[in-house]
């Protein structure tokens, strides 16, 4: 009998592509305020943002656009800058945030159902509890676990967080299962031993495992416990 139901946040709760895009938006303004950058430079910065994100290139990406936008400027004066100046203000830009319409019934259908409900999601804290008090789904949880608050080694893929977490909730692993959308990092929950619901959305899939459910919305959940 399933008595835990553990959630992955980004992109499985709401769309963390608007999240993204919206602090992209308000870092456009920055970089154009603090370089004296006409409109049309900064609309352009914040193109090449999307750009950049919509094709993968993600690492380094603000120092990768200003690069580009400003090829004279040295290497180090770029990365001071960001380190300094620019990452933290695109982790606390104002944002709005929308849960995805289903999230809410089915928490509230789960409550009605007694059972516990968990979070473990990736991340930095800063960043994902700027995002639960956007999404105002704190007071739902009986237990979260925050991948930014141990060593790296801890994060998703390791089963650390979701074995804590069982632990937190009194849950033996055949009790629970988890939701999320990333397989890459949410197969944590398949090593701890519980059930993973992935949230497939189209993607393909290689790996099978009688630990591994695919769903296609998350009203499939009421089905499964």
């Amino acid at each position: 009998m399933i008595k835990t139901v553990i959630f992955d946040l980004d992109s499985t709760l709401y769309d963390e592509s608007d999240y993204i895009l919206q602090g992209f938006k308000e870092a456009a303004k920055k970089i154009g305020k603090d370089f004296c950058l006409k409109k049309s430079a900064r609309k352009a910065t914040f193109a090449r943002l999307k750009d950049f994100y919509s094709k993968g290139e993600r690492n380094l990406i603000f120092n990768q656009v200003l690069k580009h936008q400003f090829p004279l400027l040295p290497a180090e004066e770029i990365n001071r800058y960001v380190e300094q100046e620019l990452l933290l203000y695109y982790k606390l830009a104002r944002r709005e945030l929308k849960l995805y319409s289903e999230v809410i019934p089915l928490f509230r259908y789960l409550r009605k159902k007694n059972k516990k409900l968990g979070l473990v999601t990736q991340g930095h804290p800063v960043n994902q509890i700027y995002k639960l008090s956007l999404l105002n789904v704190v007071d739902y949880f009986d237990a979260i676990e925050i991948s930014g608050f141990y060593p790296a080694q801890r994060s998703k893929p390791s089963p650390f967080l979701f074995r804590r977490i069982l632990a937190r909730l009194n849950t033996k692993p055949s009790q629970a299962i988890y939701v999320g959308d990333n397989f890459k990092t949410d197969i944590g929950a398949v090593k701890a031993g519980i059930p993973l619901c992935y949230l497939n959305n189209g993607k393909s899939m290689k790996f099978e495992s009688p630990l591994v459910r695919h769903i296609y919305s998350l009203k499939d959940i009421r089905k499964l416990i």
